[in-house]
């Protein structure tokens, strides 16, 4: 077995837009939501980047938005409906808790604004996929905030993924004890609003099409409410041949390093910390042998997430042609709510549940 290393370029490397125009024409846009999401995970980056022009925020707390501009540098907003109807403004930020964004992004594509949603993208399948063919209609862009796939060790892990040919995904994050505010029950609430990036995560790595889903959900194991605290989803792929991602998480695992377990046709990869490795696997005479292995050291450093997550839907905006190979869509964002919502039907009803039967009941097509 050959063994080296390599160390991955930082994620600002690698990553350059296909289409990108005028550093000066900047994206006019505005926060809706000023909590320490909005503010902090949000609106100081939009501020900051020079692919922004950050005009107002809003939130139904006066002396909140006041504060919030203030501190931003821009216009005070409390009443959103007045705020969507700015034609000046062509795209919204939406940082509020999740059972209102369904509301609020449906009346911004309506007006013609782009979205940008923290994630889940709303708080169940209906809504969700009432948002995607409303921004059809209406012919604007959407992303939803899945920061993993811009991370610099999920983009890492994705390169890797991507020359084994995955057939099974072992994906364990951990968690410790949520806030209250996100102790809720349904597909939005618990484990299942932080496993959202975990469902994406898998869809991303494995690339084909979901096919059905069995899950065990603990609730009130943890807590003492309703929310999903202990979770285990098995997700199978097709078409053929077979492949699985099983996703793990749990309420209680404090102090548990993510730990990822790809099995592929060509090869395998492990990934925990900051680190990867892949191992070739070749096929012999008398049976499978390892052939070599690469051990892969990610740079920590490098731009936030977030960061290059804002700059992507800027270029995802900008974009005429409409080849931009666009990452965390809405339509990813409704493709992890089908996992969530698939999964707590599974629990509830102790079966498999069908994918494709799941999304037609609420009249979406899963595509491959």
């Amino acid at each position: 077995m050959n063994t080296c290393r390599k160390r991955l370029p930082s994620t600002a490397a690698r990553f350059r837009s296909a289409n990108r125009e005028s550093e000066m024409d900047k994206l006019r846009t505005a926060l809706i939501g000023c909590g320490p999401r909005g503010v902090e995970g949000h609106g100081h980056k939009l501020k900051e980047s020079d692919r922004f022009d950050l005009v107002a925020v809003c939130d139904l707390d006066e002396a909140l938005a006041a504060n919030t501009a203030e501190a931003l540098g821009c216009e005070a907003v409390t009443d959103y409906k007045k705020l969507l109807r700015r034609t000046s403004i062509e795209a919204v930020v939406i940082v509020t808790a999740t059972e209102f964004h369904s509301k609020l992004a449906l009346r911004a594509v309506k007006a013609g604004k782009h979205v940008l949603l923290e994630k889940p993208l709303t708080h169940d399948l209906a809504s969700a996929v009432a948002l995607l063919q409303a921004a059809k209609e209406a012919g604007v862009k959407g992303m939803v905030c899945y920061q993993l796939r811009f991370h610099p060790f999920y983009e890492a892990l994705k390169q890797q993924a991507a020359q084994i040919m995955p057939v099974q995904l072992y994906s364990s994050r951990q968690c410790g004890l949520m806030g209250r505010k996100y102790l809720q029950a349904g597909a939005q609430g618990g484990l299942l609003d932080f496993c959202s990036h975990d469902f994406d995560v898998a869809l991303w790595l494995m690339g084909v099409k979901p096919k059905r889903v069995f899950a065990t959900l603990g609730q009130g194991i943890y807590t003492d409410t309703n929310a999903v605290d202990l979770l285990s989803v098995q997700i199978e792929f097709g078409p053929d041949p077979l492949r699985a991602a099983h996703v793990v998480s749990s309420m209680g695992g404090m102090g548990i390093p993510r730990r990822y377990d790809l099995v592929g046709r060509h090869g395998n990869v492990t990934a925990q910390g900051q680190g990867l490795k892949r191992t070739t696997l070749s096929i012999g005479e008398t049976g499978r042998s390892t052939s070599d292995s690469v051990e892969i050291a990610v740079d920590p450093g490098g731009p936030d997430p977030t960061h290059l997550l804002h700059e992507h839907f800027a270029d995802y905006i900008r974009d005429t042609t409409g080849k931009f190979p666009a990452k965390a869509t809405l339509r990813d964002g409704v493709n992890s709510l089908l996992i969530a919502e698939a999964a707590l039907e599974s629990s509830r009803n102790k079966t498999v549940v069908e994918l494709d039967e799941l999304a037609a009941r609420h009249g979406y097509a899963l595509g491959g």
